[in-house]
């Protein structure tokens, strides 16, 4: 006898918890803001959802497809006896596992509501860095992250296009980093080596047994409201933060870690790296104990391509900034071990860097101000720094974050300014990315630039 399946239709309820949110209760006021934000909010709310809901999707980073797919979605909040209620209809067919989503799913939802809609006020203060590094602080805050027992904690960066050599070390570092020392990621949160890292720790605590003796290790993503959809959170992520752009998200990544790891990656990770030299470089920083590596299996030229491009821009001016380890996962754990204990992992947020206003400024990628950006020697190493984190954020804003932009310029492309041996070598970088699918999961990249 053959049972017909039971007729799930695509609707999905999820109740709004206010612990998530950071509040005890939902009383009058703080509810009808909540569901009036949340039907009006156009910031990138309901794709981001729609990306949390498309648990079976293939990994993919062209926001748009997700766009398309969800197109009939709608969504509404309204009010029952036990709070708030967020309801999506409309969903395309498989969206749900069994009429609906896995718990964690359902929390990520949480997660993001808090992040919309939930936001902090953004301090007054003389000093614009130190406002915006309380106001980045105060969006961490609102979850558990900074009221933990303490751990060594490491942000993970690297590509979310990787070959399975390189996810398969990836995850094999993260096994051993938190096999032997305890180790709490935090990733982008997506795919690749945003997820290789939590794959490795889930076993690593289990063989500890850090469940049953009390130790609590989270799996922490830091996303941002402009590349979420693109990028969704990999179904391990427990603690998820959206953050307004990427220059927030970049500080978090930074004050919330003691030190931190780069694996192979493209544009975006390049756009990190220099996000970090950029702080370490600067010289309210020098004392800061703070480790930073660069990590590869043998055989990968990654990191030589990557330190010979860092060398023909700045010459010797990062030396020392920077770690680059070659070899196997366990080899790298032990460095790690080693190289601990002038790391003090009692605090669980660094206060006392010196995060510079150049780079937590927004950068707003124009045509214009693409060939406005200076790439030559003609500045201090700093200014050069915070010019190529700026032209490889651009990069990424335009092939993952807002496809859509380039078409504006009519076919035109934005003609980037600087020393000839300094473009020529970005170039090169680029494409080398770009041939070994680093730019794109799918179809061909195409670089939105042109130097002469």
């Amino acid at each position: 006898m053959t049972l017909n399946p039971p007729p799930y239709t695509e609707t999905l309820e999820v109740d709004i918890r206010p612990e998530i949110l950071g509040i005890d209760t939902f009383h009058g006021p703080v509810a009808d803001r909540i569901a009036e934000r949340i039907q009006t909010e156009r910031n990138g709310f309901r794709e981001t959802v729609a990306a949390l809901i498309d648990i079976h999707k293939e990994d993919n980073d062209d926001k748009r497809e997700l766009r398309e797919k969800f197109s009939a979605m709608e969504i509404t909040v309204r009010r029952t006896d036990r709070g708030l209620v967020l309801r999506c209809t409309g969903m395309p067919p498989g969206s749900l596992l069994n009429g609906d989503l896995p718990a964690r799913q359902k929390r990520q939802i949480c997660q993001a509501v808090r992040d919309f809609v939930m936001e902090p006020a953004f301090p007054e203060a003389t000093d614009p860095s130190a406002a915006t590094s309380r106001y980045v602080r105060s969006f961490v805050a609102r979850t558990p992250l900074l009221d933990q027992a303490p751990r060594p904690r490491t942000f993970v960066w690297g590509g979310h296009a990787v070959s399975r050599d390189e996810y398969d070390f990836a995850k094999e570092t993260g096994y051993w980093d938190a096999l032997g020392n305890g180790t709490e990621f935090i990733t982008g949160c997506g795919p690749g080596v945003m997820k290789a890292p939590f794959k490795g720790s889930l076993v690593a605590y289990g063989k500890q047994d850090y469940h049953k003796r009390g130790i609590h290790r989270d799996y922490i993503g830091f996303s941002e409201r402009g590349i979420i959809a693109a990028e969704a959170p990999n179904g391990i992520i427990s603690e998820l933060v959206i953050f307004p752009d990427v220059e927030k998200r970049m500080e978090a990544f930074i004050r919330a870690s003691h030190r931190g790891r780069i694996h192979p990656g493209g544009a975006g990770t390049v756009e990190e790296m220099l996000t970090f030299l950029g702080v370490k470089a600067h010289p309210a920083n020098a004392e800061a104990v703070y480790p930073f590596d660069l990590v590869e299996r043998p055989g990968g030229d990654y990191a030589q391509r990557v330190t010979e491009w860092l060398r023909t821009c700045f010459g010797d001016a990062l030396d020392g900034l920077m770690h680059v380890h070659v070899g196997g996962p366990r080899s790298y754990a032990e460095y790690v071990h080693d190289t601990g204990d002038a790391i003090d992992t009692a605090q669980l947020w660094n206060d006392a860097l010196y995060v510079p206003t150049e780079i937590q400024t927004p950068f707003r990628v124009t045509f214009e101000n693409l060939e406005a950006l200076d790439l030559s020697r003609d500045q201090s190493p700093f200014d050069l720094l915070v010019n190529l984190r700026r032209f490889f954020s651009s990069l990424v804003h335009l092939a993952v974050k807002y496809p859509d932009e380039e078409e504006a310029w009519g076919g035109e492309l934005p003609r980037i300014y600087g020393d000839r041996d300094i473009l020529e070598a970005t170039d090169e970088l680029i494409r080398w990315f770009a041939a070994n699918g680093r730019m794109k999961l799918h179809g061909e990249y195409r670089r939105p630039y042109r130097i002469e």
